[in-house]
């Protein structure tokens, strides 16, 4: 019995050290996805540093997932001051 062509694909791939996966377009879509699971894995941060924050895209989704945390925003572009405030 021969495997199925997904399979073969997987083995072929994995000794190149690849891995397909399925995943949203945009890698910032996953962010969603990644802190659900983090937060069924049991992780409960008390503090979130978002370091780089621009306008808060990161900070925002990460309050959604740990409403408890408190949040730490760094970002040295003055132009996005009046955005996370």
């Amino acid at each position: 019995m021969r495997p199925p062509v997904k399979a073969l694909a997987r083995a072929l791939l994995g000794r190149l050290g690849l891995r397909i996966s399925r995943a949203p377009a945009n890698r910032f879509d996953a962010i969603d996805e990644a802190l659900a699971l983090l937060g069924r894995l049991g992780l409960a941060p008390r503090v979130v540093i978002d370091a780089g924050a621009n306008v808060g895209q990161f900070a925002r989704r990460a309050r959604a997932a740990f409403p408890a945390a408190h949040l730490h925003l760094v970002e040295p572009q003055a132009a996005c001051a009046e955005a996370l405030a």
